[in-house]
């Protein structure tokens, strides 16, 4: 059980938007297991998110939280977890020594490499049968160079965020990473110069596999054959041509950016997963409804749903987006991101 002493909980926070419950989003159960299950989860900073699918509403949400280098929350989040901290939790899993020890070096604020890193999102699963949360899963979020050619001349590498993602990644995995499982992520970010950039990587410490989840930001166009060239096996296009529809019908502009979220497995012959998340981005109502429409449309939501959390999410708490998620078997999930603010209606 946490100390009140240490830190405000996630648990703190969910708790001053009852219009989760009053809204029709989570029934009272769900919301009280929710806090519940938040009060051993550091509260770094706002926006605190919560993830559901749009199908098993009646389940509880996973809890991200983001830890913000700027606003200087990875000083906090490196205080959480100082060794009597972590003792104090029970925390004894080695994903946390992992996470301890990447903090340690995040906190230099002379070293060039760690200024590529922006933020942590630190993404918690639920687990009933478990009584607990999860171990987190760790996203770094990258910032991105204004000019490519800059870059070579500054720092003698087009991708210095690169080196920097792979550092952190191997701080975070405990090992280093060599050979064909570093080649396939070299090649995720070779493909996209000059078309788009990768956002963001995650250490999927709760998942039951190995490997990276990779976010890259992309024009709706390219997509397709951006796939064609990181993933010579794995991936079905017929499943790539269902999202980059969809998301025509709701950006309506094949040039138009988007987050597309996908695994680098780790396997004895690594390889790009088969699993493909396009992330529909709350740009404005417009794009709300849009989006609604169009996963109503082709049965991916029940359009009662989608009303539902149209209505529910325009004060404090906000849809930040919907993420489809395909593969070779059809659909796998359809999930709704809910940015908590802080401030009043």
């Amino acid at each position: 059980m946490r100390s009140d002493t240490i830190w405000p909980s996630c648990a703190d926070r969910i708790g001053q938007y009852p219009e989760l419950v009053e809204g029709g989003l989570f029934d009272e159960t769900v919301f009280e297991n929710a806090m519940r299950f938040a009060q051993d989860i550091p509260f770094t900073g706002d926006p605190l998110n919560l993830e559901f699918a749009l199908d098993r509403m009646s389940e509880l949400p996973d809890v991200s939280a983001p830890v913000m280098r700027h606003s200087g929350s990875h000083r906090l989040l490196a205080e959480y977890l100082a060794d009597e901290c972590l003792e104090e939790l029970g925390w004894k899993d080695e994903s946390w020594r992992y996470l301890q020890e990447y903090c340690r070096h995040w906190l230099d604020d002379e070293a060039e490499t760690w200024r590529w890193i922006e933020y942590l999102f630190l993404e918690y699963d639920f687990h009933l049968e478990k009584g607990r949360s999860s171990d987190p899963c760790v996203f770094l979020g990258l910032n991105s160079p204004l000019s490519r050619e800059d870059c070579d001349n500054a720092w003698g590498s087009r991708f210095p965020e690169q080196k920097a993602f792979f550092d952190a990644l191997e701080l975070l995995l405990g090992h280093r990473i060599v050979g064909r499982k570093r080649a396939l992520l070299e090649k995720c970010f070779s493909e996209v110069d000059g078309i788009g950039r990768v956002l963001s990587g995650g250490v999927m410490n709760s998942r039951d596999w190995h490997g990276v989840r990779l976010v890259v930001l992309l024009p709706v166009a390219a997509v397709p054959s951006y796939f064609s060239e990181i993933a010579h096996d794995g991936i079905r296009y017929d499943c790539l041509d269902i999202l980059v529809e969809i998301a025509l019908q709701v950006l309506q502009d094949e040039n138009h950016l988007i987050p597309i979220a996908f695994d680098a497995l780790f396997e004895e012959k690594p390889r790009i997963g088969d699993r493909v998340g396009l992330e529909l981005v709350n740009h404005s109502p417009k794009h709300k409804e849009r989006i609604f429409r169009e996963l109503a449309r082709r049965g991916l939501c029940d359009p009662e749903v989608g009303r539902l959390v149209s209505m529910a999410t325009q004060g404090r708490v906000q849809l930040d987006h919907v993420k489809p998620e395909l593969s070779s078997n059809g659909l796998e999930s359809v999930k709704a991101y809910l940015s908590l603010r802080s401030g009043r209606n």
